[in-house]
Order: C-alpha cells, then sequence, then structure tokens
C-alpha cells in the first residue's frame, strides 16, 4: 500500500527536527512567524497559522518555482489530535530558535549580567 501524503509529511516534519537538532540543515527567518529550509529542489517552510507564534501550525512543501505543493497542519483547538502533531509543534520550535538565534542572545545576555 503506497504512504500516504500526510504520512510521508509526518516523516518529513520527523527528521527535518531530527536534522536541526543535530544542526544539519540551517533555518531562516521569513519573517516573525514563518521559517524557511531551502534547498535546491525545493523550500520547507514552518509557520504559526495566526502569526501569534502558537498553534495552528503549519508545515508547507514549495517546488523551485514558489509554488505550495503539499502542506500539513496541527490539529485546530478543541478538535481530537493529529498523530504529527507533536513534530510540527517541535519543528516550529526548533526552526524558530536555530533561525533567531535564540541560543546565542541567551548566551550573550547571560554574560553582560555575569559582569555586572
Amino acid at each position: 500500500m503506497k504512504e500516504s501524503v500526510e504520512d510521508r509529511l509526518h516523516r518529513l516534519a520527523k527528521r527535518l527536527v531530527e536534522l536541526t537538532d543535530r544542526r544539519k540543515i540551517q533555518w531562516e527567518a521569513f519573517d516573525a512567524t514563518t521559517f524557511r529550509y531551502e534547498r535546491a529542489s525545493g523550500t520547507i517552510w514552518i509557520s504559526s497559522r495566526d502569526t501569534d507564534g502558537s498553534p495552528p501550525y503549519f508545515l508547507g512543501v514549495e517546488n523551485d518555482d514558489g509554488v505550495t505543493l503539499e502542506s500539513l497542519r496541527t490539529s485546530p483547538l478543541m478538535s481530537p489530535p493529529e498523530p504529527w502533531d507533536d513534530e510540527l509543534e517541535a519543528l516550529y520550535e526548533t526552526a524558530r530558535r536555530q533561525a533567531l538565534d535564540i541560543e546565542a542572545t541567551l548566551d550573550n545576555i547571560l554574560k553582560d549580567l555575569n559582569e555586572l
């Protein structure tokens, strides 16, 4: 039986979380709540649909012309959870932290405070 698009995108999200955690891929901020990973073959993006940094999250796949081919979203509030909700939330958070270089900023602030 052929794997569904949702299952393939779920598997993609898991792999992206793993590679991001290992610093094998680099995300860029597209705007305050959308983060992109670009390859020659296409672009992956993860965003907060309501632009508030909170769920629901969307994972999208674009071709090299910028056309969104497929997307996957977390379940709406008050709805039964989707199997991929945890991975999309983890991917959003890891992509955001990396793209905004949050760790370095926190380290620098702590270093500055230690010098006081």
